[in-house]
């Protein structure tokens, strides 16, 4: 399931609707959240940060986008930069 819905993630009309989301609203922490995963699966490191880390500063620290950040970061084998974001991932007292 997680191989289809990142294969979907990589067409290129979902990068369209995001731009025209964005476009419509700069500051929709969801949209960046999505286009952050987005460039992140296409190798995007520093398009995926930048989203990501923007789309907390306009929401709120999230979980699910510590632990996104740090999944990209770790595939990227920048193993060092992405231990902050999994440990803050690891944090929620609800995690399984």
């Amino acid at each position: 399931l997680l191989a289809a819905v990142l294969r979907d993630l990589r067409r290129p009309d979902v990068d369209a609707h995001l731009q025209a989301a964005l476009a419509l609203d700069p500051n929709d922490p969801d949209a960046l959240d999505v286009r952050g995963v987005v460039r992140g699966s296409a190798g995007d490191v520093a398009g995926a940060r930048a989203d990501l880390e923007r789309a907390d500063l306009l929401d709120g620290r999230s979980l699910a986008r510590a632990y996104n950040l740090g999944t990209i970061l770790l595939d990227a084998l920048r193993p060092e930069e992405a231990l902050p974001h999994l440990q803050a991932a690891a944090s929620d007292p609800h995690a399984q």
